[in-house]
């Protein structure tokens, strides 16, 4: 056990912080004996988890102390400019957070540690580096051709022992046809030749249109096509034990549209509305890509992969003040000119509008009522102690069933999803007094909950899971009644 602890403190860390701002606390240090301390800072991480190896990358850092300590209570107060930073978010393998973190560097003994969790806003500045790198060849989808291992070696020792030489022959080729470089390669002797156009830096909800112009044909060309697909890897263990997991995020068939002589190619796609960010972090990417297929007849298809570039969408410019009084500095002397605010115009007497009466606000009863005060509570409760996980742990005792103003219906995603759930629908909207709200429905509720329309109501019978600091609304797991 280390002769000193620490523990870190904010001032205000409970509320969504952005890239700009300061924030302020304090690390108080617990000394049982005199030492020396070679260093104590606060850093800045961000920590990506799941079901890989855990990654950590320091953003920002400041020093407090190096020297001598004697026996007592220490306190270093420090003050902390929040950087941009990779947006947080969560995916089916993996989940990104920000920690502040007190570390003091103790010679010959392990170091103390304490950290505070951080609630980090999308931040508008932060750029992933995917749109600078080179299309790549790849397998439909970003994802492996599928188990031809088992067929090949079968054909291959039937060939062995019938025709060796052959068979030999056959182990390059078969080699060459596996890997995509070289598989596209040859299928680029006859296939023609792509010119491909699309933004590469992309946010969310924005429109992708996406120009293919095609040059020469020397091969049957059966059918062009495009798909803007998300994919998440996670790599756990290592040499030996080295794994890697793949899950497709989003997935979305671009529809497009030839010219007579089919030689050019127009489409157009729509990001979706999901915090689903390009991200490269150690174990851990999102990768976003449009992948261009093109089939021909009795030859080897071509498939290469656009890296593209998924980040938070610009912050509102912010309107400037109108000025009333202007001053302009001149060598020795200082002239003020003031603006002159034009005359206000002669009042007009209109006649009386009768304003409509205004509709009383819904009134919620039963389970509706419950959950709008649950989640007043959730969002008035603070962070820094347990009071909303004991909000959250009494609510999930009880399913409710209420009815949702679906505005929007997307994909689930969430490592903490049960089973029956993974590949279903998440419905986000309000309540009729307008209380925003979440829920996660089962698969087979996905058909019915795409079907409807936008503003629909959904009755659903749910249970409490978390509550979304960032949206400030309650999540659900549950099916549609």
């Amino acid at each position: 056990m280390s002769w000193c602890t620490l523990t870190l403190s904010l001032n205000d860390g409970g509320r969504v912080l952005h890239a700009g701002e300061v924030i302020e606390g304090e690390v108080v240090v617990e000394v049982t004996r005199a030492g020396r301390c070679d260093g104590l800072r606060v850093e800045l991480l961000v920590r990506a988890i799941g079901k890989g190896n855990t990654s950590e990358r320091v953003l920002e850092t400041t020093s407090l102390f190096v020297g001598d300590w004697a026996p007592g209570t220490l306190r270093y107060p420090f003050q902390m400019t929040l950087p941009p930073a990779p947006p947080p978010m969560e995916g089916g393998l993996m989940a990104v957070t920000h920690v502040l973190r007190a570390v003091v560097d103790v010679p010959w003994a392990i170091d103390p540690k304490d950290e505070q969790p951080l609630t980090l806003a999308p931040s508008p500045e932060w750029r992933s580096n995917a749109a600078e790198k080179s299309p790549f060849a790849t397998h439909m989808g970003g994802r492996k051709v599928g188990k031809i291992w088992a067929p090949g070696l079968i054909i291959f020792f039937i060939l062995f022992f019938t025709c060796a030489p052959f068979a030999v022959l056959l182990v390059p080729l078969g080699l060459l046809l596996f890997f995509p470089g070289p598989r596209n390669t040859i299928a680029a002797w006859r296939t023609p030749t792509p010119a491909v156009t699309v933004p590469r830096r992309l946010v969310p909800g924005q429109a992708v249109p996406v120009l293919i112009e095609l040059d020469r044909f020397a091969a049957p060309l059966k059918a062009v096509s495009a798909t803007l697909i998300c994919v998440e890897r996670a790599v756990s263990g290592s040499g030996k034990h080295q794994r890697t997991h793949e899950h497709t995020l989003y997935e979305e068939p671009l529809v497009l549209t030839a010219t007579d002589k089919q030689t050019r190619y127009e489409g157009k796609a729509k990001m979706p509305e999901l915090p689903l960010w390009s991200f490269e972090g150690g174990s851990y990417t999102v990768s976003w890509m449009l992948v261009v297929h093109l089939e021909c007849s009795a030859w080897l298809d071509w498939i290469t992969a656009w890296p593209l570039s998924v980040d938070p969408g610009e912050a509102p410019a912010l309107a400037a003040p109108t000025p009333r009084r202007l001053v302009a500095k001149i060598p020795e002397r200082v002239v003020e000119r003031v603006v002159e605010t034009p005359p206000a115009p002669e009042p007009v007497i209109a006649p009386p509008v009768i304003a409509p009466p205004v509709a009383a606000p819904p009134t919620l009863d039963g389970d509706e009522a419950q959950l709008a005060t649950l989640s007043r509570a959730l969002k008035a409760a603070s962070p820094l102690n347990d009071e909303r996980a004991a909000l959250l742990r009494e609510a999930a005792a009880t399913p409710l069933t209420f009815t949702l103003r679906a505005e929007r219906v997307e994909r689930s995603f969430g490592l903490h999803l049960p089973e029956g759930h993974r590949d279903g629908r998440t419905a986000t909207g309000a309540l009729p007094d307008g209380t925003p709200v979440s829920v996660s429905l089962r698969d087979g509720d996905t058909a019915a909950a795409e079907g409807s329309a936008r503003g629909a109501p959904l009755k659903v019978n749910a249970t409490v899971t978390g509550w979304n600091t960032l949206y400030d609304r309650v999540e659900l797991v549950g099916a549609l009644v």
